[in-house]
């Protein structure tokens, strides 16, 4: 599938449902559209048309809605579904509400041909990891695809927050992860690792920038937005390039090779 295929997706979003959403979720939209783009680009390469995709801790739905238009099979499940359920379900996204922490997702084992679980993992506790991971692995498929992006606990953005001592971790974030502890956290969890690196897309990304000025360059975001972090970001691209180990965003593609036990839950459906 080409790539013009997935840009006219995200546009026909912006056209048709954009206007649907609150502020908060329209900045969310633009912000990641390099990073969507991006995941969107590599699952129409793992997996054909009409395969069953779990968007996992998906809301506000963007990348459920634009996999729905490509042409798959696409159930998101959030802890907070609501607000975007009639919205998603009215084209023909399957919405489920689940704590990925502490609930069975209600679906049978291997029912699903891929998951997405994209910016997830560092709003989970530590403790909690193992059960959430075991579960995503129970209702995926022998041979299915699994797609995860985090935060870089190590980029160069944090390297040098540490060494002016300002925290590192994001807001919102319960902890983050060098690459090495996610593609671990995989292996033990059933899943073989196809792809371990980094991605790009943020880095590439404007900062404080509004509505369609996030997908413009980084140096015209800078000339429109001159902000320390615009300006942080064209220093660094070049060593960016050089070390992938320095960007901002670790992206792990890993297949599920054999069946873990679930962990115990708190609570059950």
């Amino acid at each position: 599938m080409c790539p013009e295929e997935i840009a006219e997706a995200l546009i026909f979003i912006e056209e048709r449902f954009l206007f649907k959403y609150n502020e908060m979720d329209i900045e969310l939209f633009y912000g990641d559209w390099r990073r969507r783009l991006e995941l969107l680009c590599d699952l129409t390469q793992l997996l054909p048309k009409g395969s069953t995709i779990l968007d996992a801790g998906g809301a506000p739905g963007f990348t459920s809605i634009a996999l729905n238009l490509l042409g798959y099979k696409v159930i998101m499940l959030d802890v907070n579904p609501e607000p975007y359920k009639d919205l998603l379900e009215g084209v023909g996204v399957k919405v489920l509400k689940v704590d990925l922490e502490n609930d069975i997702i209600p679906l049978p084992a291997g029912s699903v041909d891929g998951v997405v679980f994209t910016e997830v993992l560092e709003h989970l506790h530590p403790y909690r990891i193992s059960f959430t991971l075991s579960e995503l692995n129970r209702v995926l498929k022998i041979g299915g695809y699994f797609y995860l992006t985090t935060p870089n606990a190590v980029s160069i953005g944090k390297r040098v927050k540490m060494m002016l001592g300002i925290q590192p971790v994001g807001e919102k974030h319960i902890r983050e992860y060098t690459i090495r502890e996610v593609m671990t956290l995989l292996t033990m969890h059933g899943f073989k690792i196809l792809y371990g690196g980094f991605s790009l897309a943020y880095n590439l990304s404007p900062h404080n920038a509004k509505g369609e000025d996030y997908k413009s360059n980084l140096l015209k975001a800078l000339l429109l937005y001159p902000t320390k972090g615009n300006f942080f970001h064209i220093v660094t691209l070049p060593i960016v390039f050089v070390i992938p180990s320095l960007r901002a965003t670790i992206k792990v593609i890993a297949r599920k090779e054999f069946y873990v036990k679930p962990q115990i839950s708190h609570r059950r459906f």
